[in-house]
């Protein structure tokens, strides 16, 4: 069943029309007629089975059959923090994320990153497909880059937070005891000691991801499954 993105749906809506991005691809793209049925998604963990009842050149209109209320995922307990990386390398980022469910994607600016680009509204999109793609109720919320230093002294001490490290020896036993997780993934170039020791001071713990080094859009992968399995 094909899934669509619906953010005004609530748990009382009986009647929808489809936003104009979602309509174009449900009528051009996937070639829906009136009597289809359909999956449609708030993002915000509410999810509806509804049948396509009008066909219009302005609107695709939909009556409600049923409403689901779906608890967070696992993973919504995780928010990835990264440096802005090349384009094509963030938009794989952001997609990988969004499937595994995690809660948030904080981007950063760090010593050594060496891209600033960041186009939100082209990123959003890939979040909202990965989440339809993957079947979930629960949209990614993904965060304008703020300077490292900010993200850190804005974070609330009730975490748990982790900073991906290339040196396992410093690597100690990692303990998830709260709701919330915050990992940290270096830019391409790595942290400076200055950030590195900065971290480590507002209580990150160091987590290796193995005996290679990775890239970013990689460690942040396989940072979050390692995190997720450890919940």
């Amino acid at each position: 069943m094909d899934s669509f993105y619906c953010p005004e749906l609530t748990v009382t809506t009986q009647t929808i029309t489809l936003p104009d991005s979602e309509m174009k691809h449900a009528i051009q793209v996937k070639r829906l007629r009136t009597g289809d049925t359909v999956q449609l998604v708030n993002g915000m963990g509410i999810s509806a089975h509804a049948v396509i009842t009008e066909i219009s050149r302005r609107e695709c209109l939909l009556q409600i059959e049923s409403v689901h209320e779906s608890s967070p995922p696992l993973a919504h307990a995780l928010t990835i923090a990264i440096s802005t990386i090349r384009p094509n390398r963030m938009d794989y980022t952001v997609e990988k994320l969004c499937e595994v469910g995690v809660k948030e994607i904080q981007f950063l600016h760090m010593k050594n990153t060496s891209i600033h680009t960041f186009k939100k509204s082209h990123l959003q999109k890939i979040a909202v497909s990965a989440m339809k793609q993957s079947k979930q109720a629960w949209l990614t919320t993904l965060h304008e880059p703020v300077l490292l230093n900010n993200w850190l002294t804005s974070l609330s001490n009730d975490s748990t937070k982790l900073i991906a490290h290339t040196d396992s020896s410093e690597e100690n036993s990692i303990n998830i005891e709260s709701s919330s997780i915050d990992l940290l993934i270096g830019p391409e170039g790595g942290f400076s000691d200055e950030e590195y020791r900065f971290a480590i001071e507002h209580r990150f713990q160091p987590i290796t991801l193995g005996d290679t080094i990775l890239r970013a859009e990689t460690a942040a992968v396989v940072g979050a499954a390692k995190v997720l399995s450890l919940i």
